[in-house]
């Protein structure tokens, strides 16, 4: 007998120029007011140019969050029918596009997507960790652990096996640094010593929750940000950062 064909995914379509092969997608897009400012000068040519095949009115784009709008909604509108797709709104708090789940690509629930996410509308703050909680997720219940070998190899199969059902890939993307929820500094500019132990605790929290998800974090940082989280959080993770601070 033939030995069973393993499922391939085919690549998502390009976000930020990242086009990775995965299932179910969740994107964790910042709405925080300095999204709303002026995009650096040249970063949506600089992006048109990586997605000739896309139609981007570059000389219209003039903030982060249109450029933000642009990529998401045209990533949603050309996802691979049946992919499980998600999207996250942060600032003070996480609004999730569909609270019930991620739904399949189909007709509807992209037109529902796109209408969103043109629609959102700004937060103040910006709370990197319940973003990345909401998005990380987990199947609701509580895994029994297989018999038959030691307890910690059983719960580990168990929860391994309840993850699965879970996202694989989150696109982050942000143009700041956390200055809400766990970890995030709101006294930042005096005390930046404090900022990026506080930021190490997320990283290891994050690597930590996510040892036997695999969730693949990919990460985008748009104007000034704080490049060092995104890049540490996307290597931890087996991820991608894009640095568009210029």
């Amino acid at each position: 007998m033939a030995a069973p064909v393993a499922r391939t995914e085919p690549p998502l379509p390009p976000f930020f120029g990242l086009s990775p092969r995965a299932r179910r997608v969740a994107f964790v897009l910042d709405v925080s007011s300095s999204m709303f400012g002026a995009l650096p000068d040249g970063v949506a040519r600089r992006l048109a140019a990586l997605n000739p095949g896309r139609k981007m009115a570059v000389e219209e784009i003039t903030q982060k969050i249109q450029l933000a709008r642009f990529e998401l909604a045209s990533a949603v509108r050309e996802m691979p029918e049946g992919t499980l797709f998600n999207v996250h709104f942060f600032g003070d708090f996480v609004e999730t596009l569909f609270p019930e789940g991620a739904r399949s690509a189909g007709e509807r629930s992209r037109a529902e997507a796109v209408e969103k996410i043109n629609a959102v509308t700004t937060q103040p703050n910006t709370n990197f960790f319940d973003a990345l909680m909401v998005a990380l997720g987990e199947p609701e219940g509580d895994p029994a652990p297989p018999a038959g070998r030691p307890y910690a190899r059983r719960l580990e199969t168990a929860l391994a096996a309840h993850y699965a059902g879970g996202t694989d890939t989150i696109f982050f993307l942000t143009d700041g640094f956390a200055t809400r929820g766990r970890y995030g500094a709101p006294d930042l500019d005096k005390n930046p010593e404090r900022y990026q132990a506080n930021m190490r605790l997320l990283e290891a929290e994050i690597a930590l929750r996510n040892r036997l998800r695999r969730v693949k974090v990919h990460t985008v940082g748009v104007g000034p940000h704080d490049g060092r989280t995104l890049a540490a959080l996307a290597r931890a993770t087996g991820g991608t950062y894009v640095d568009l601070s210029q």
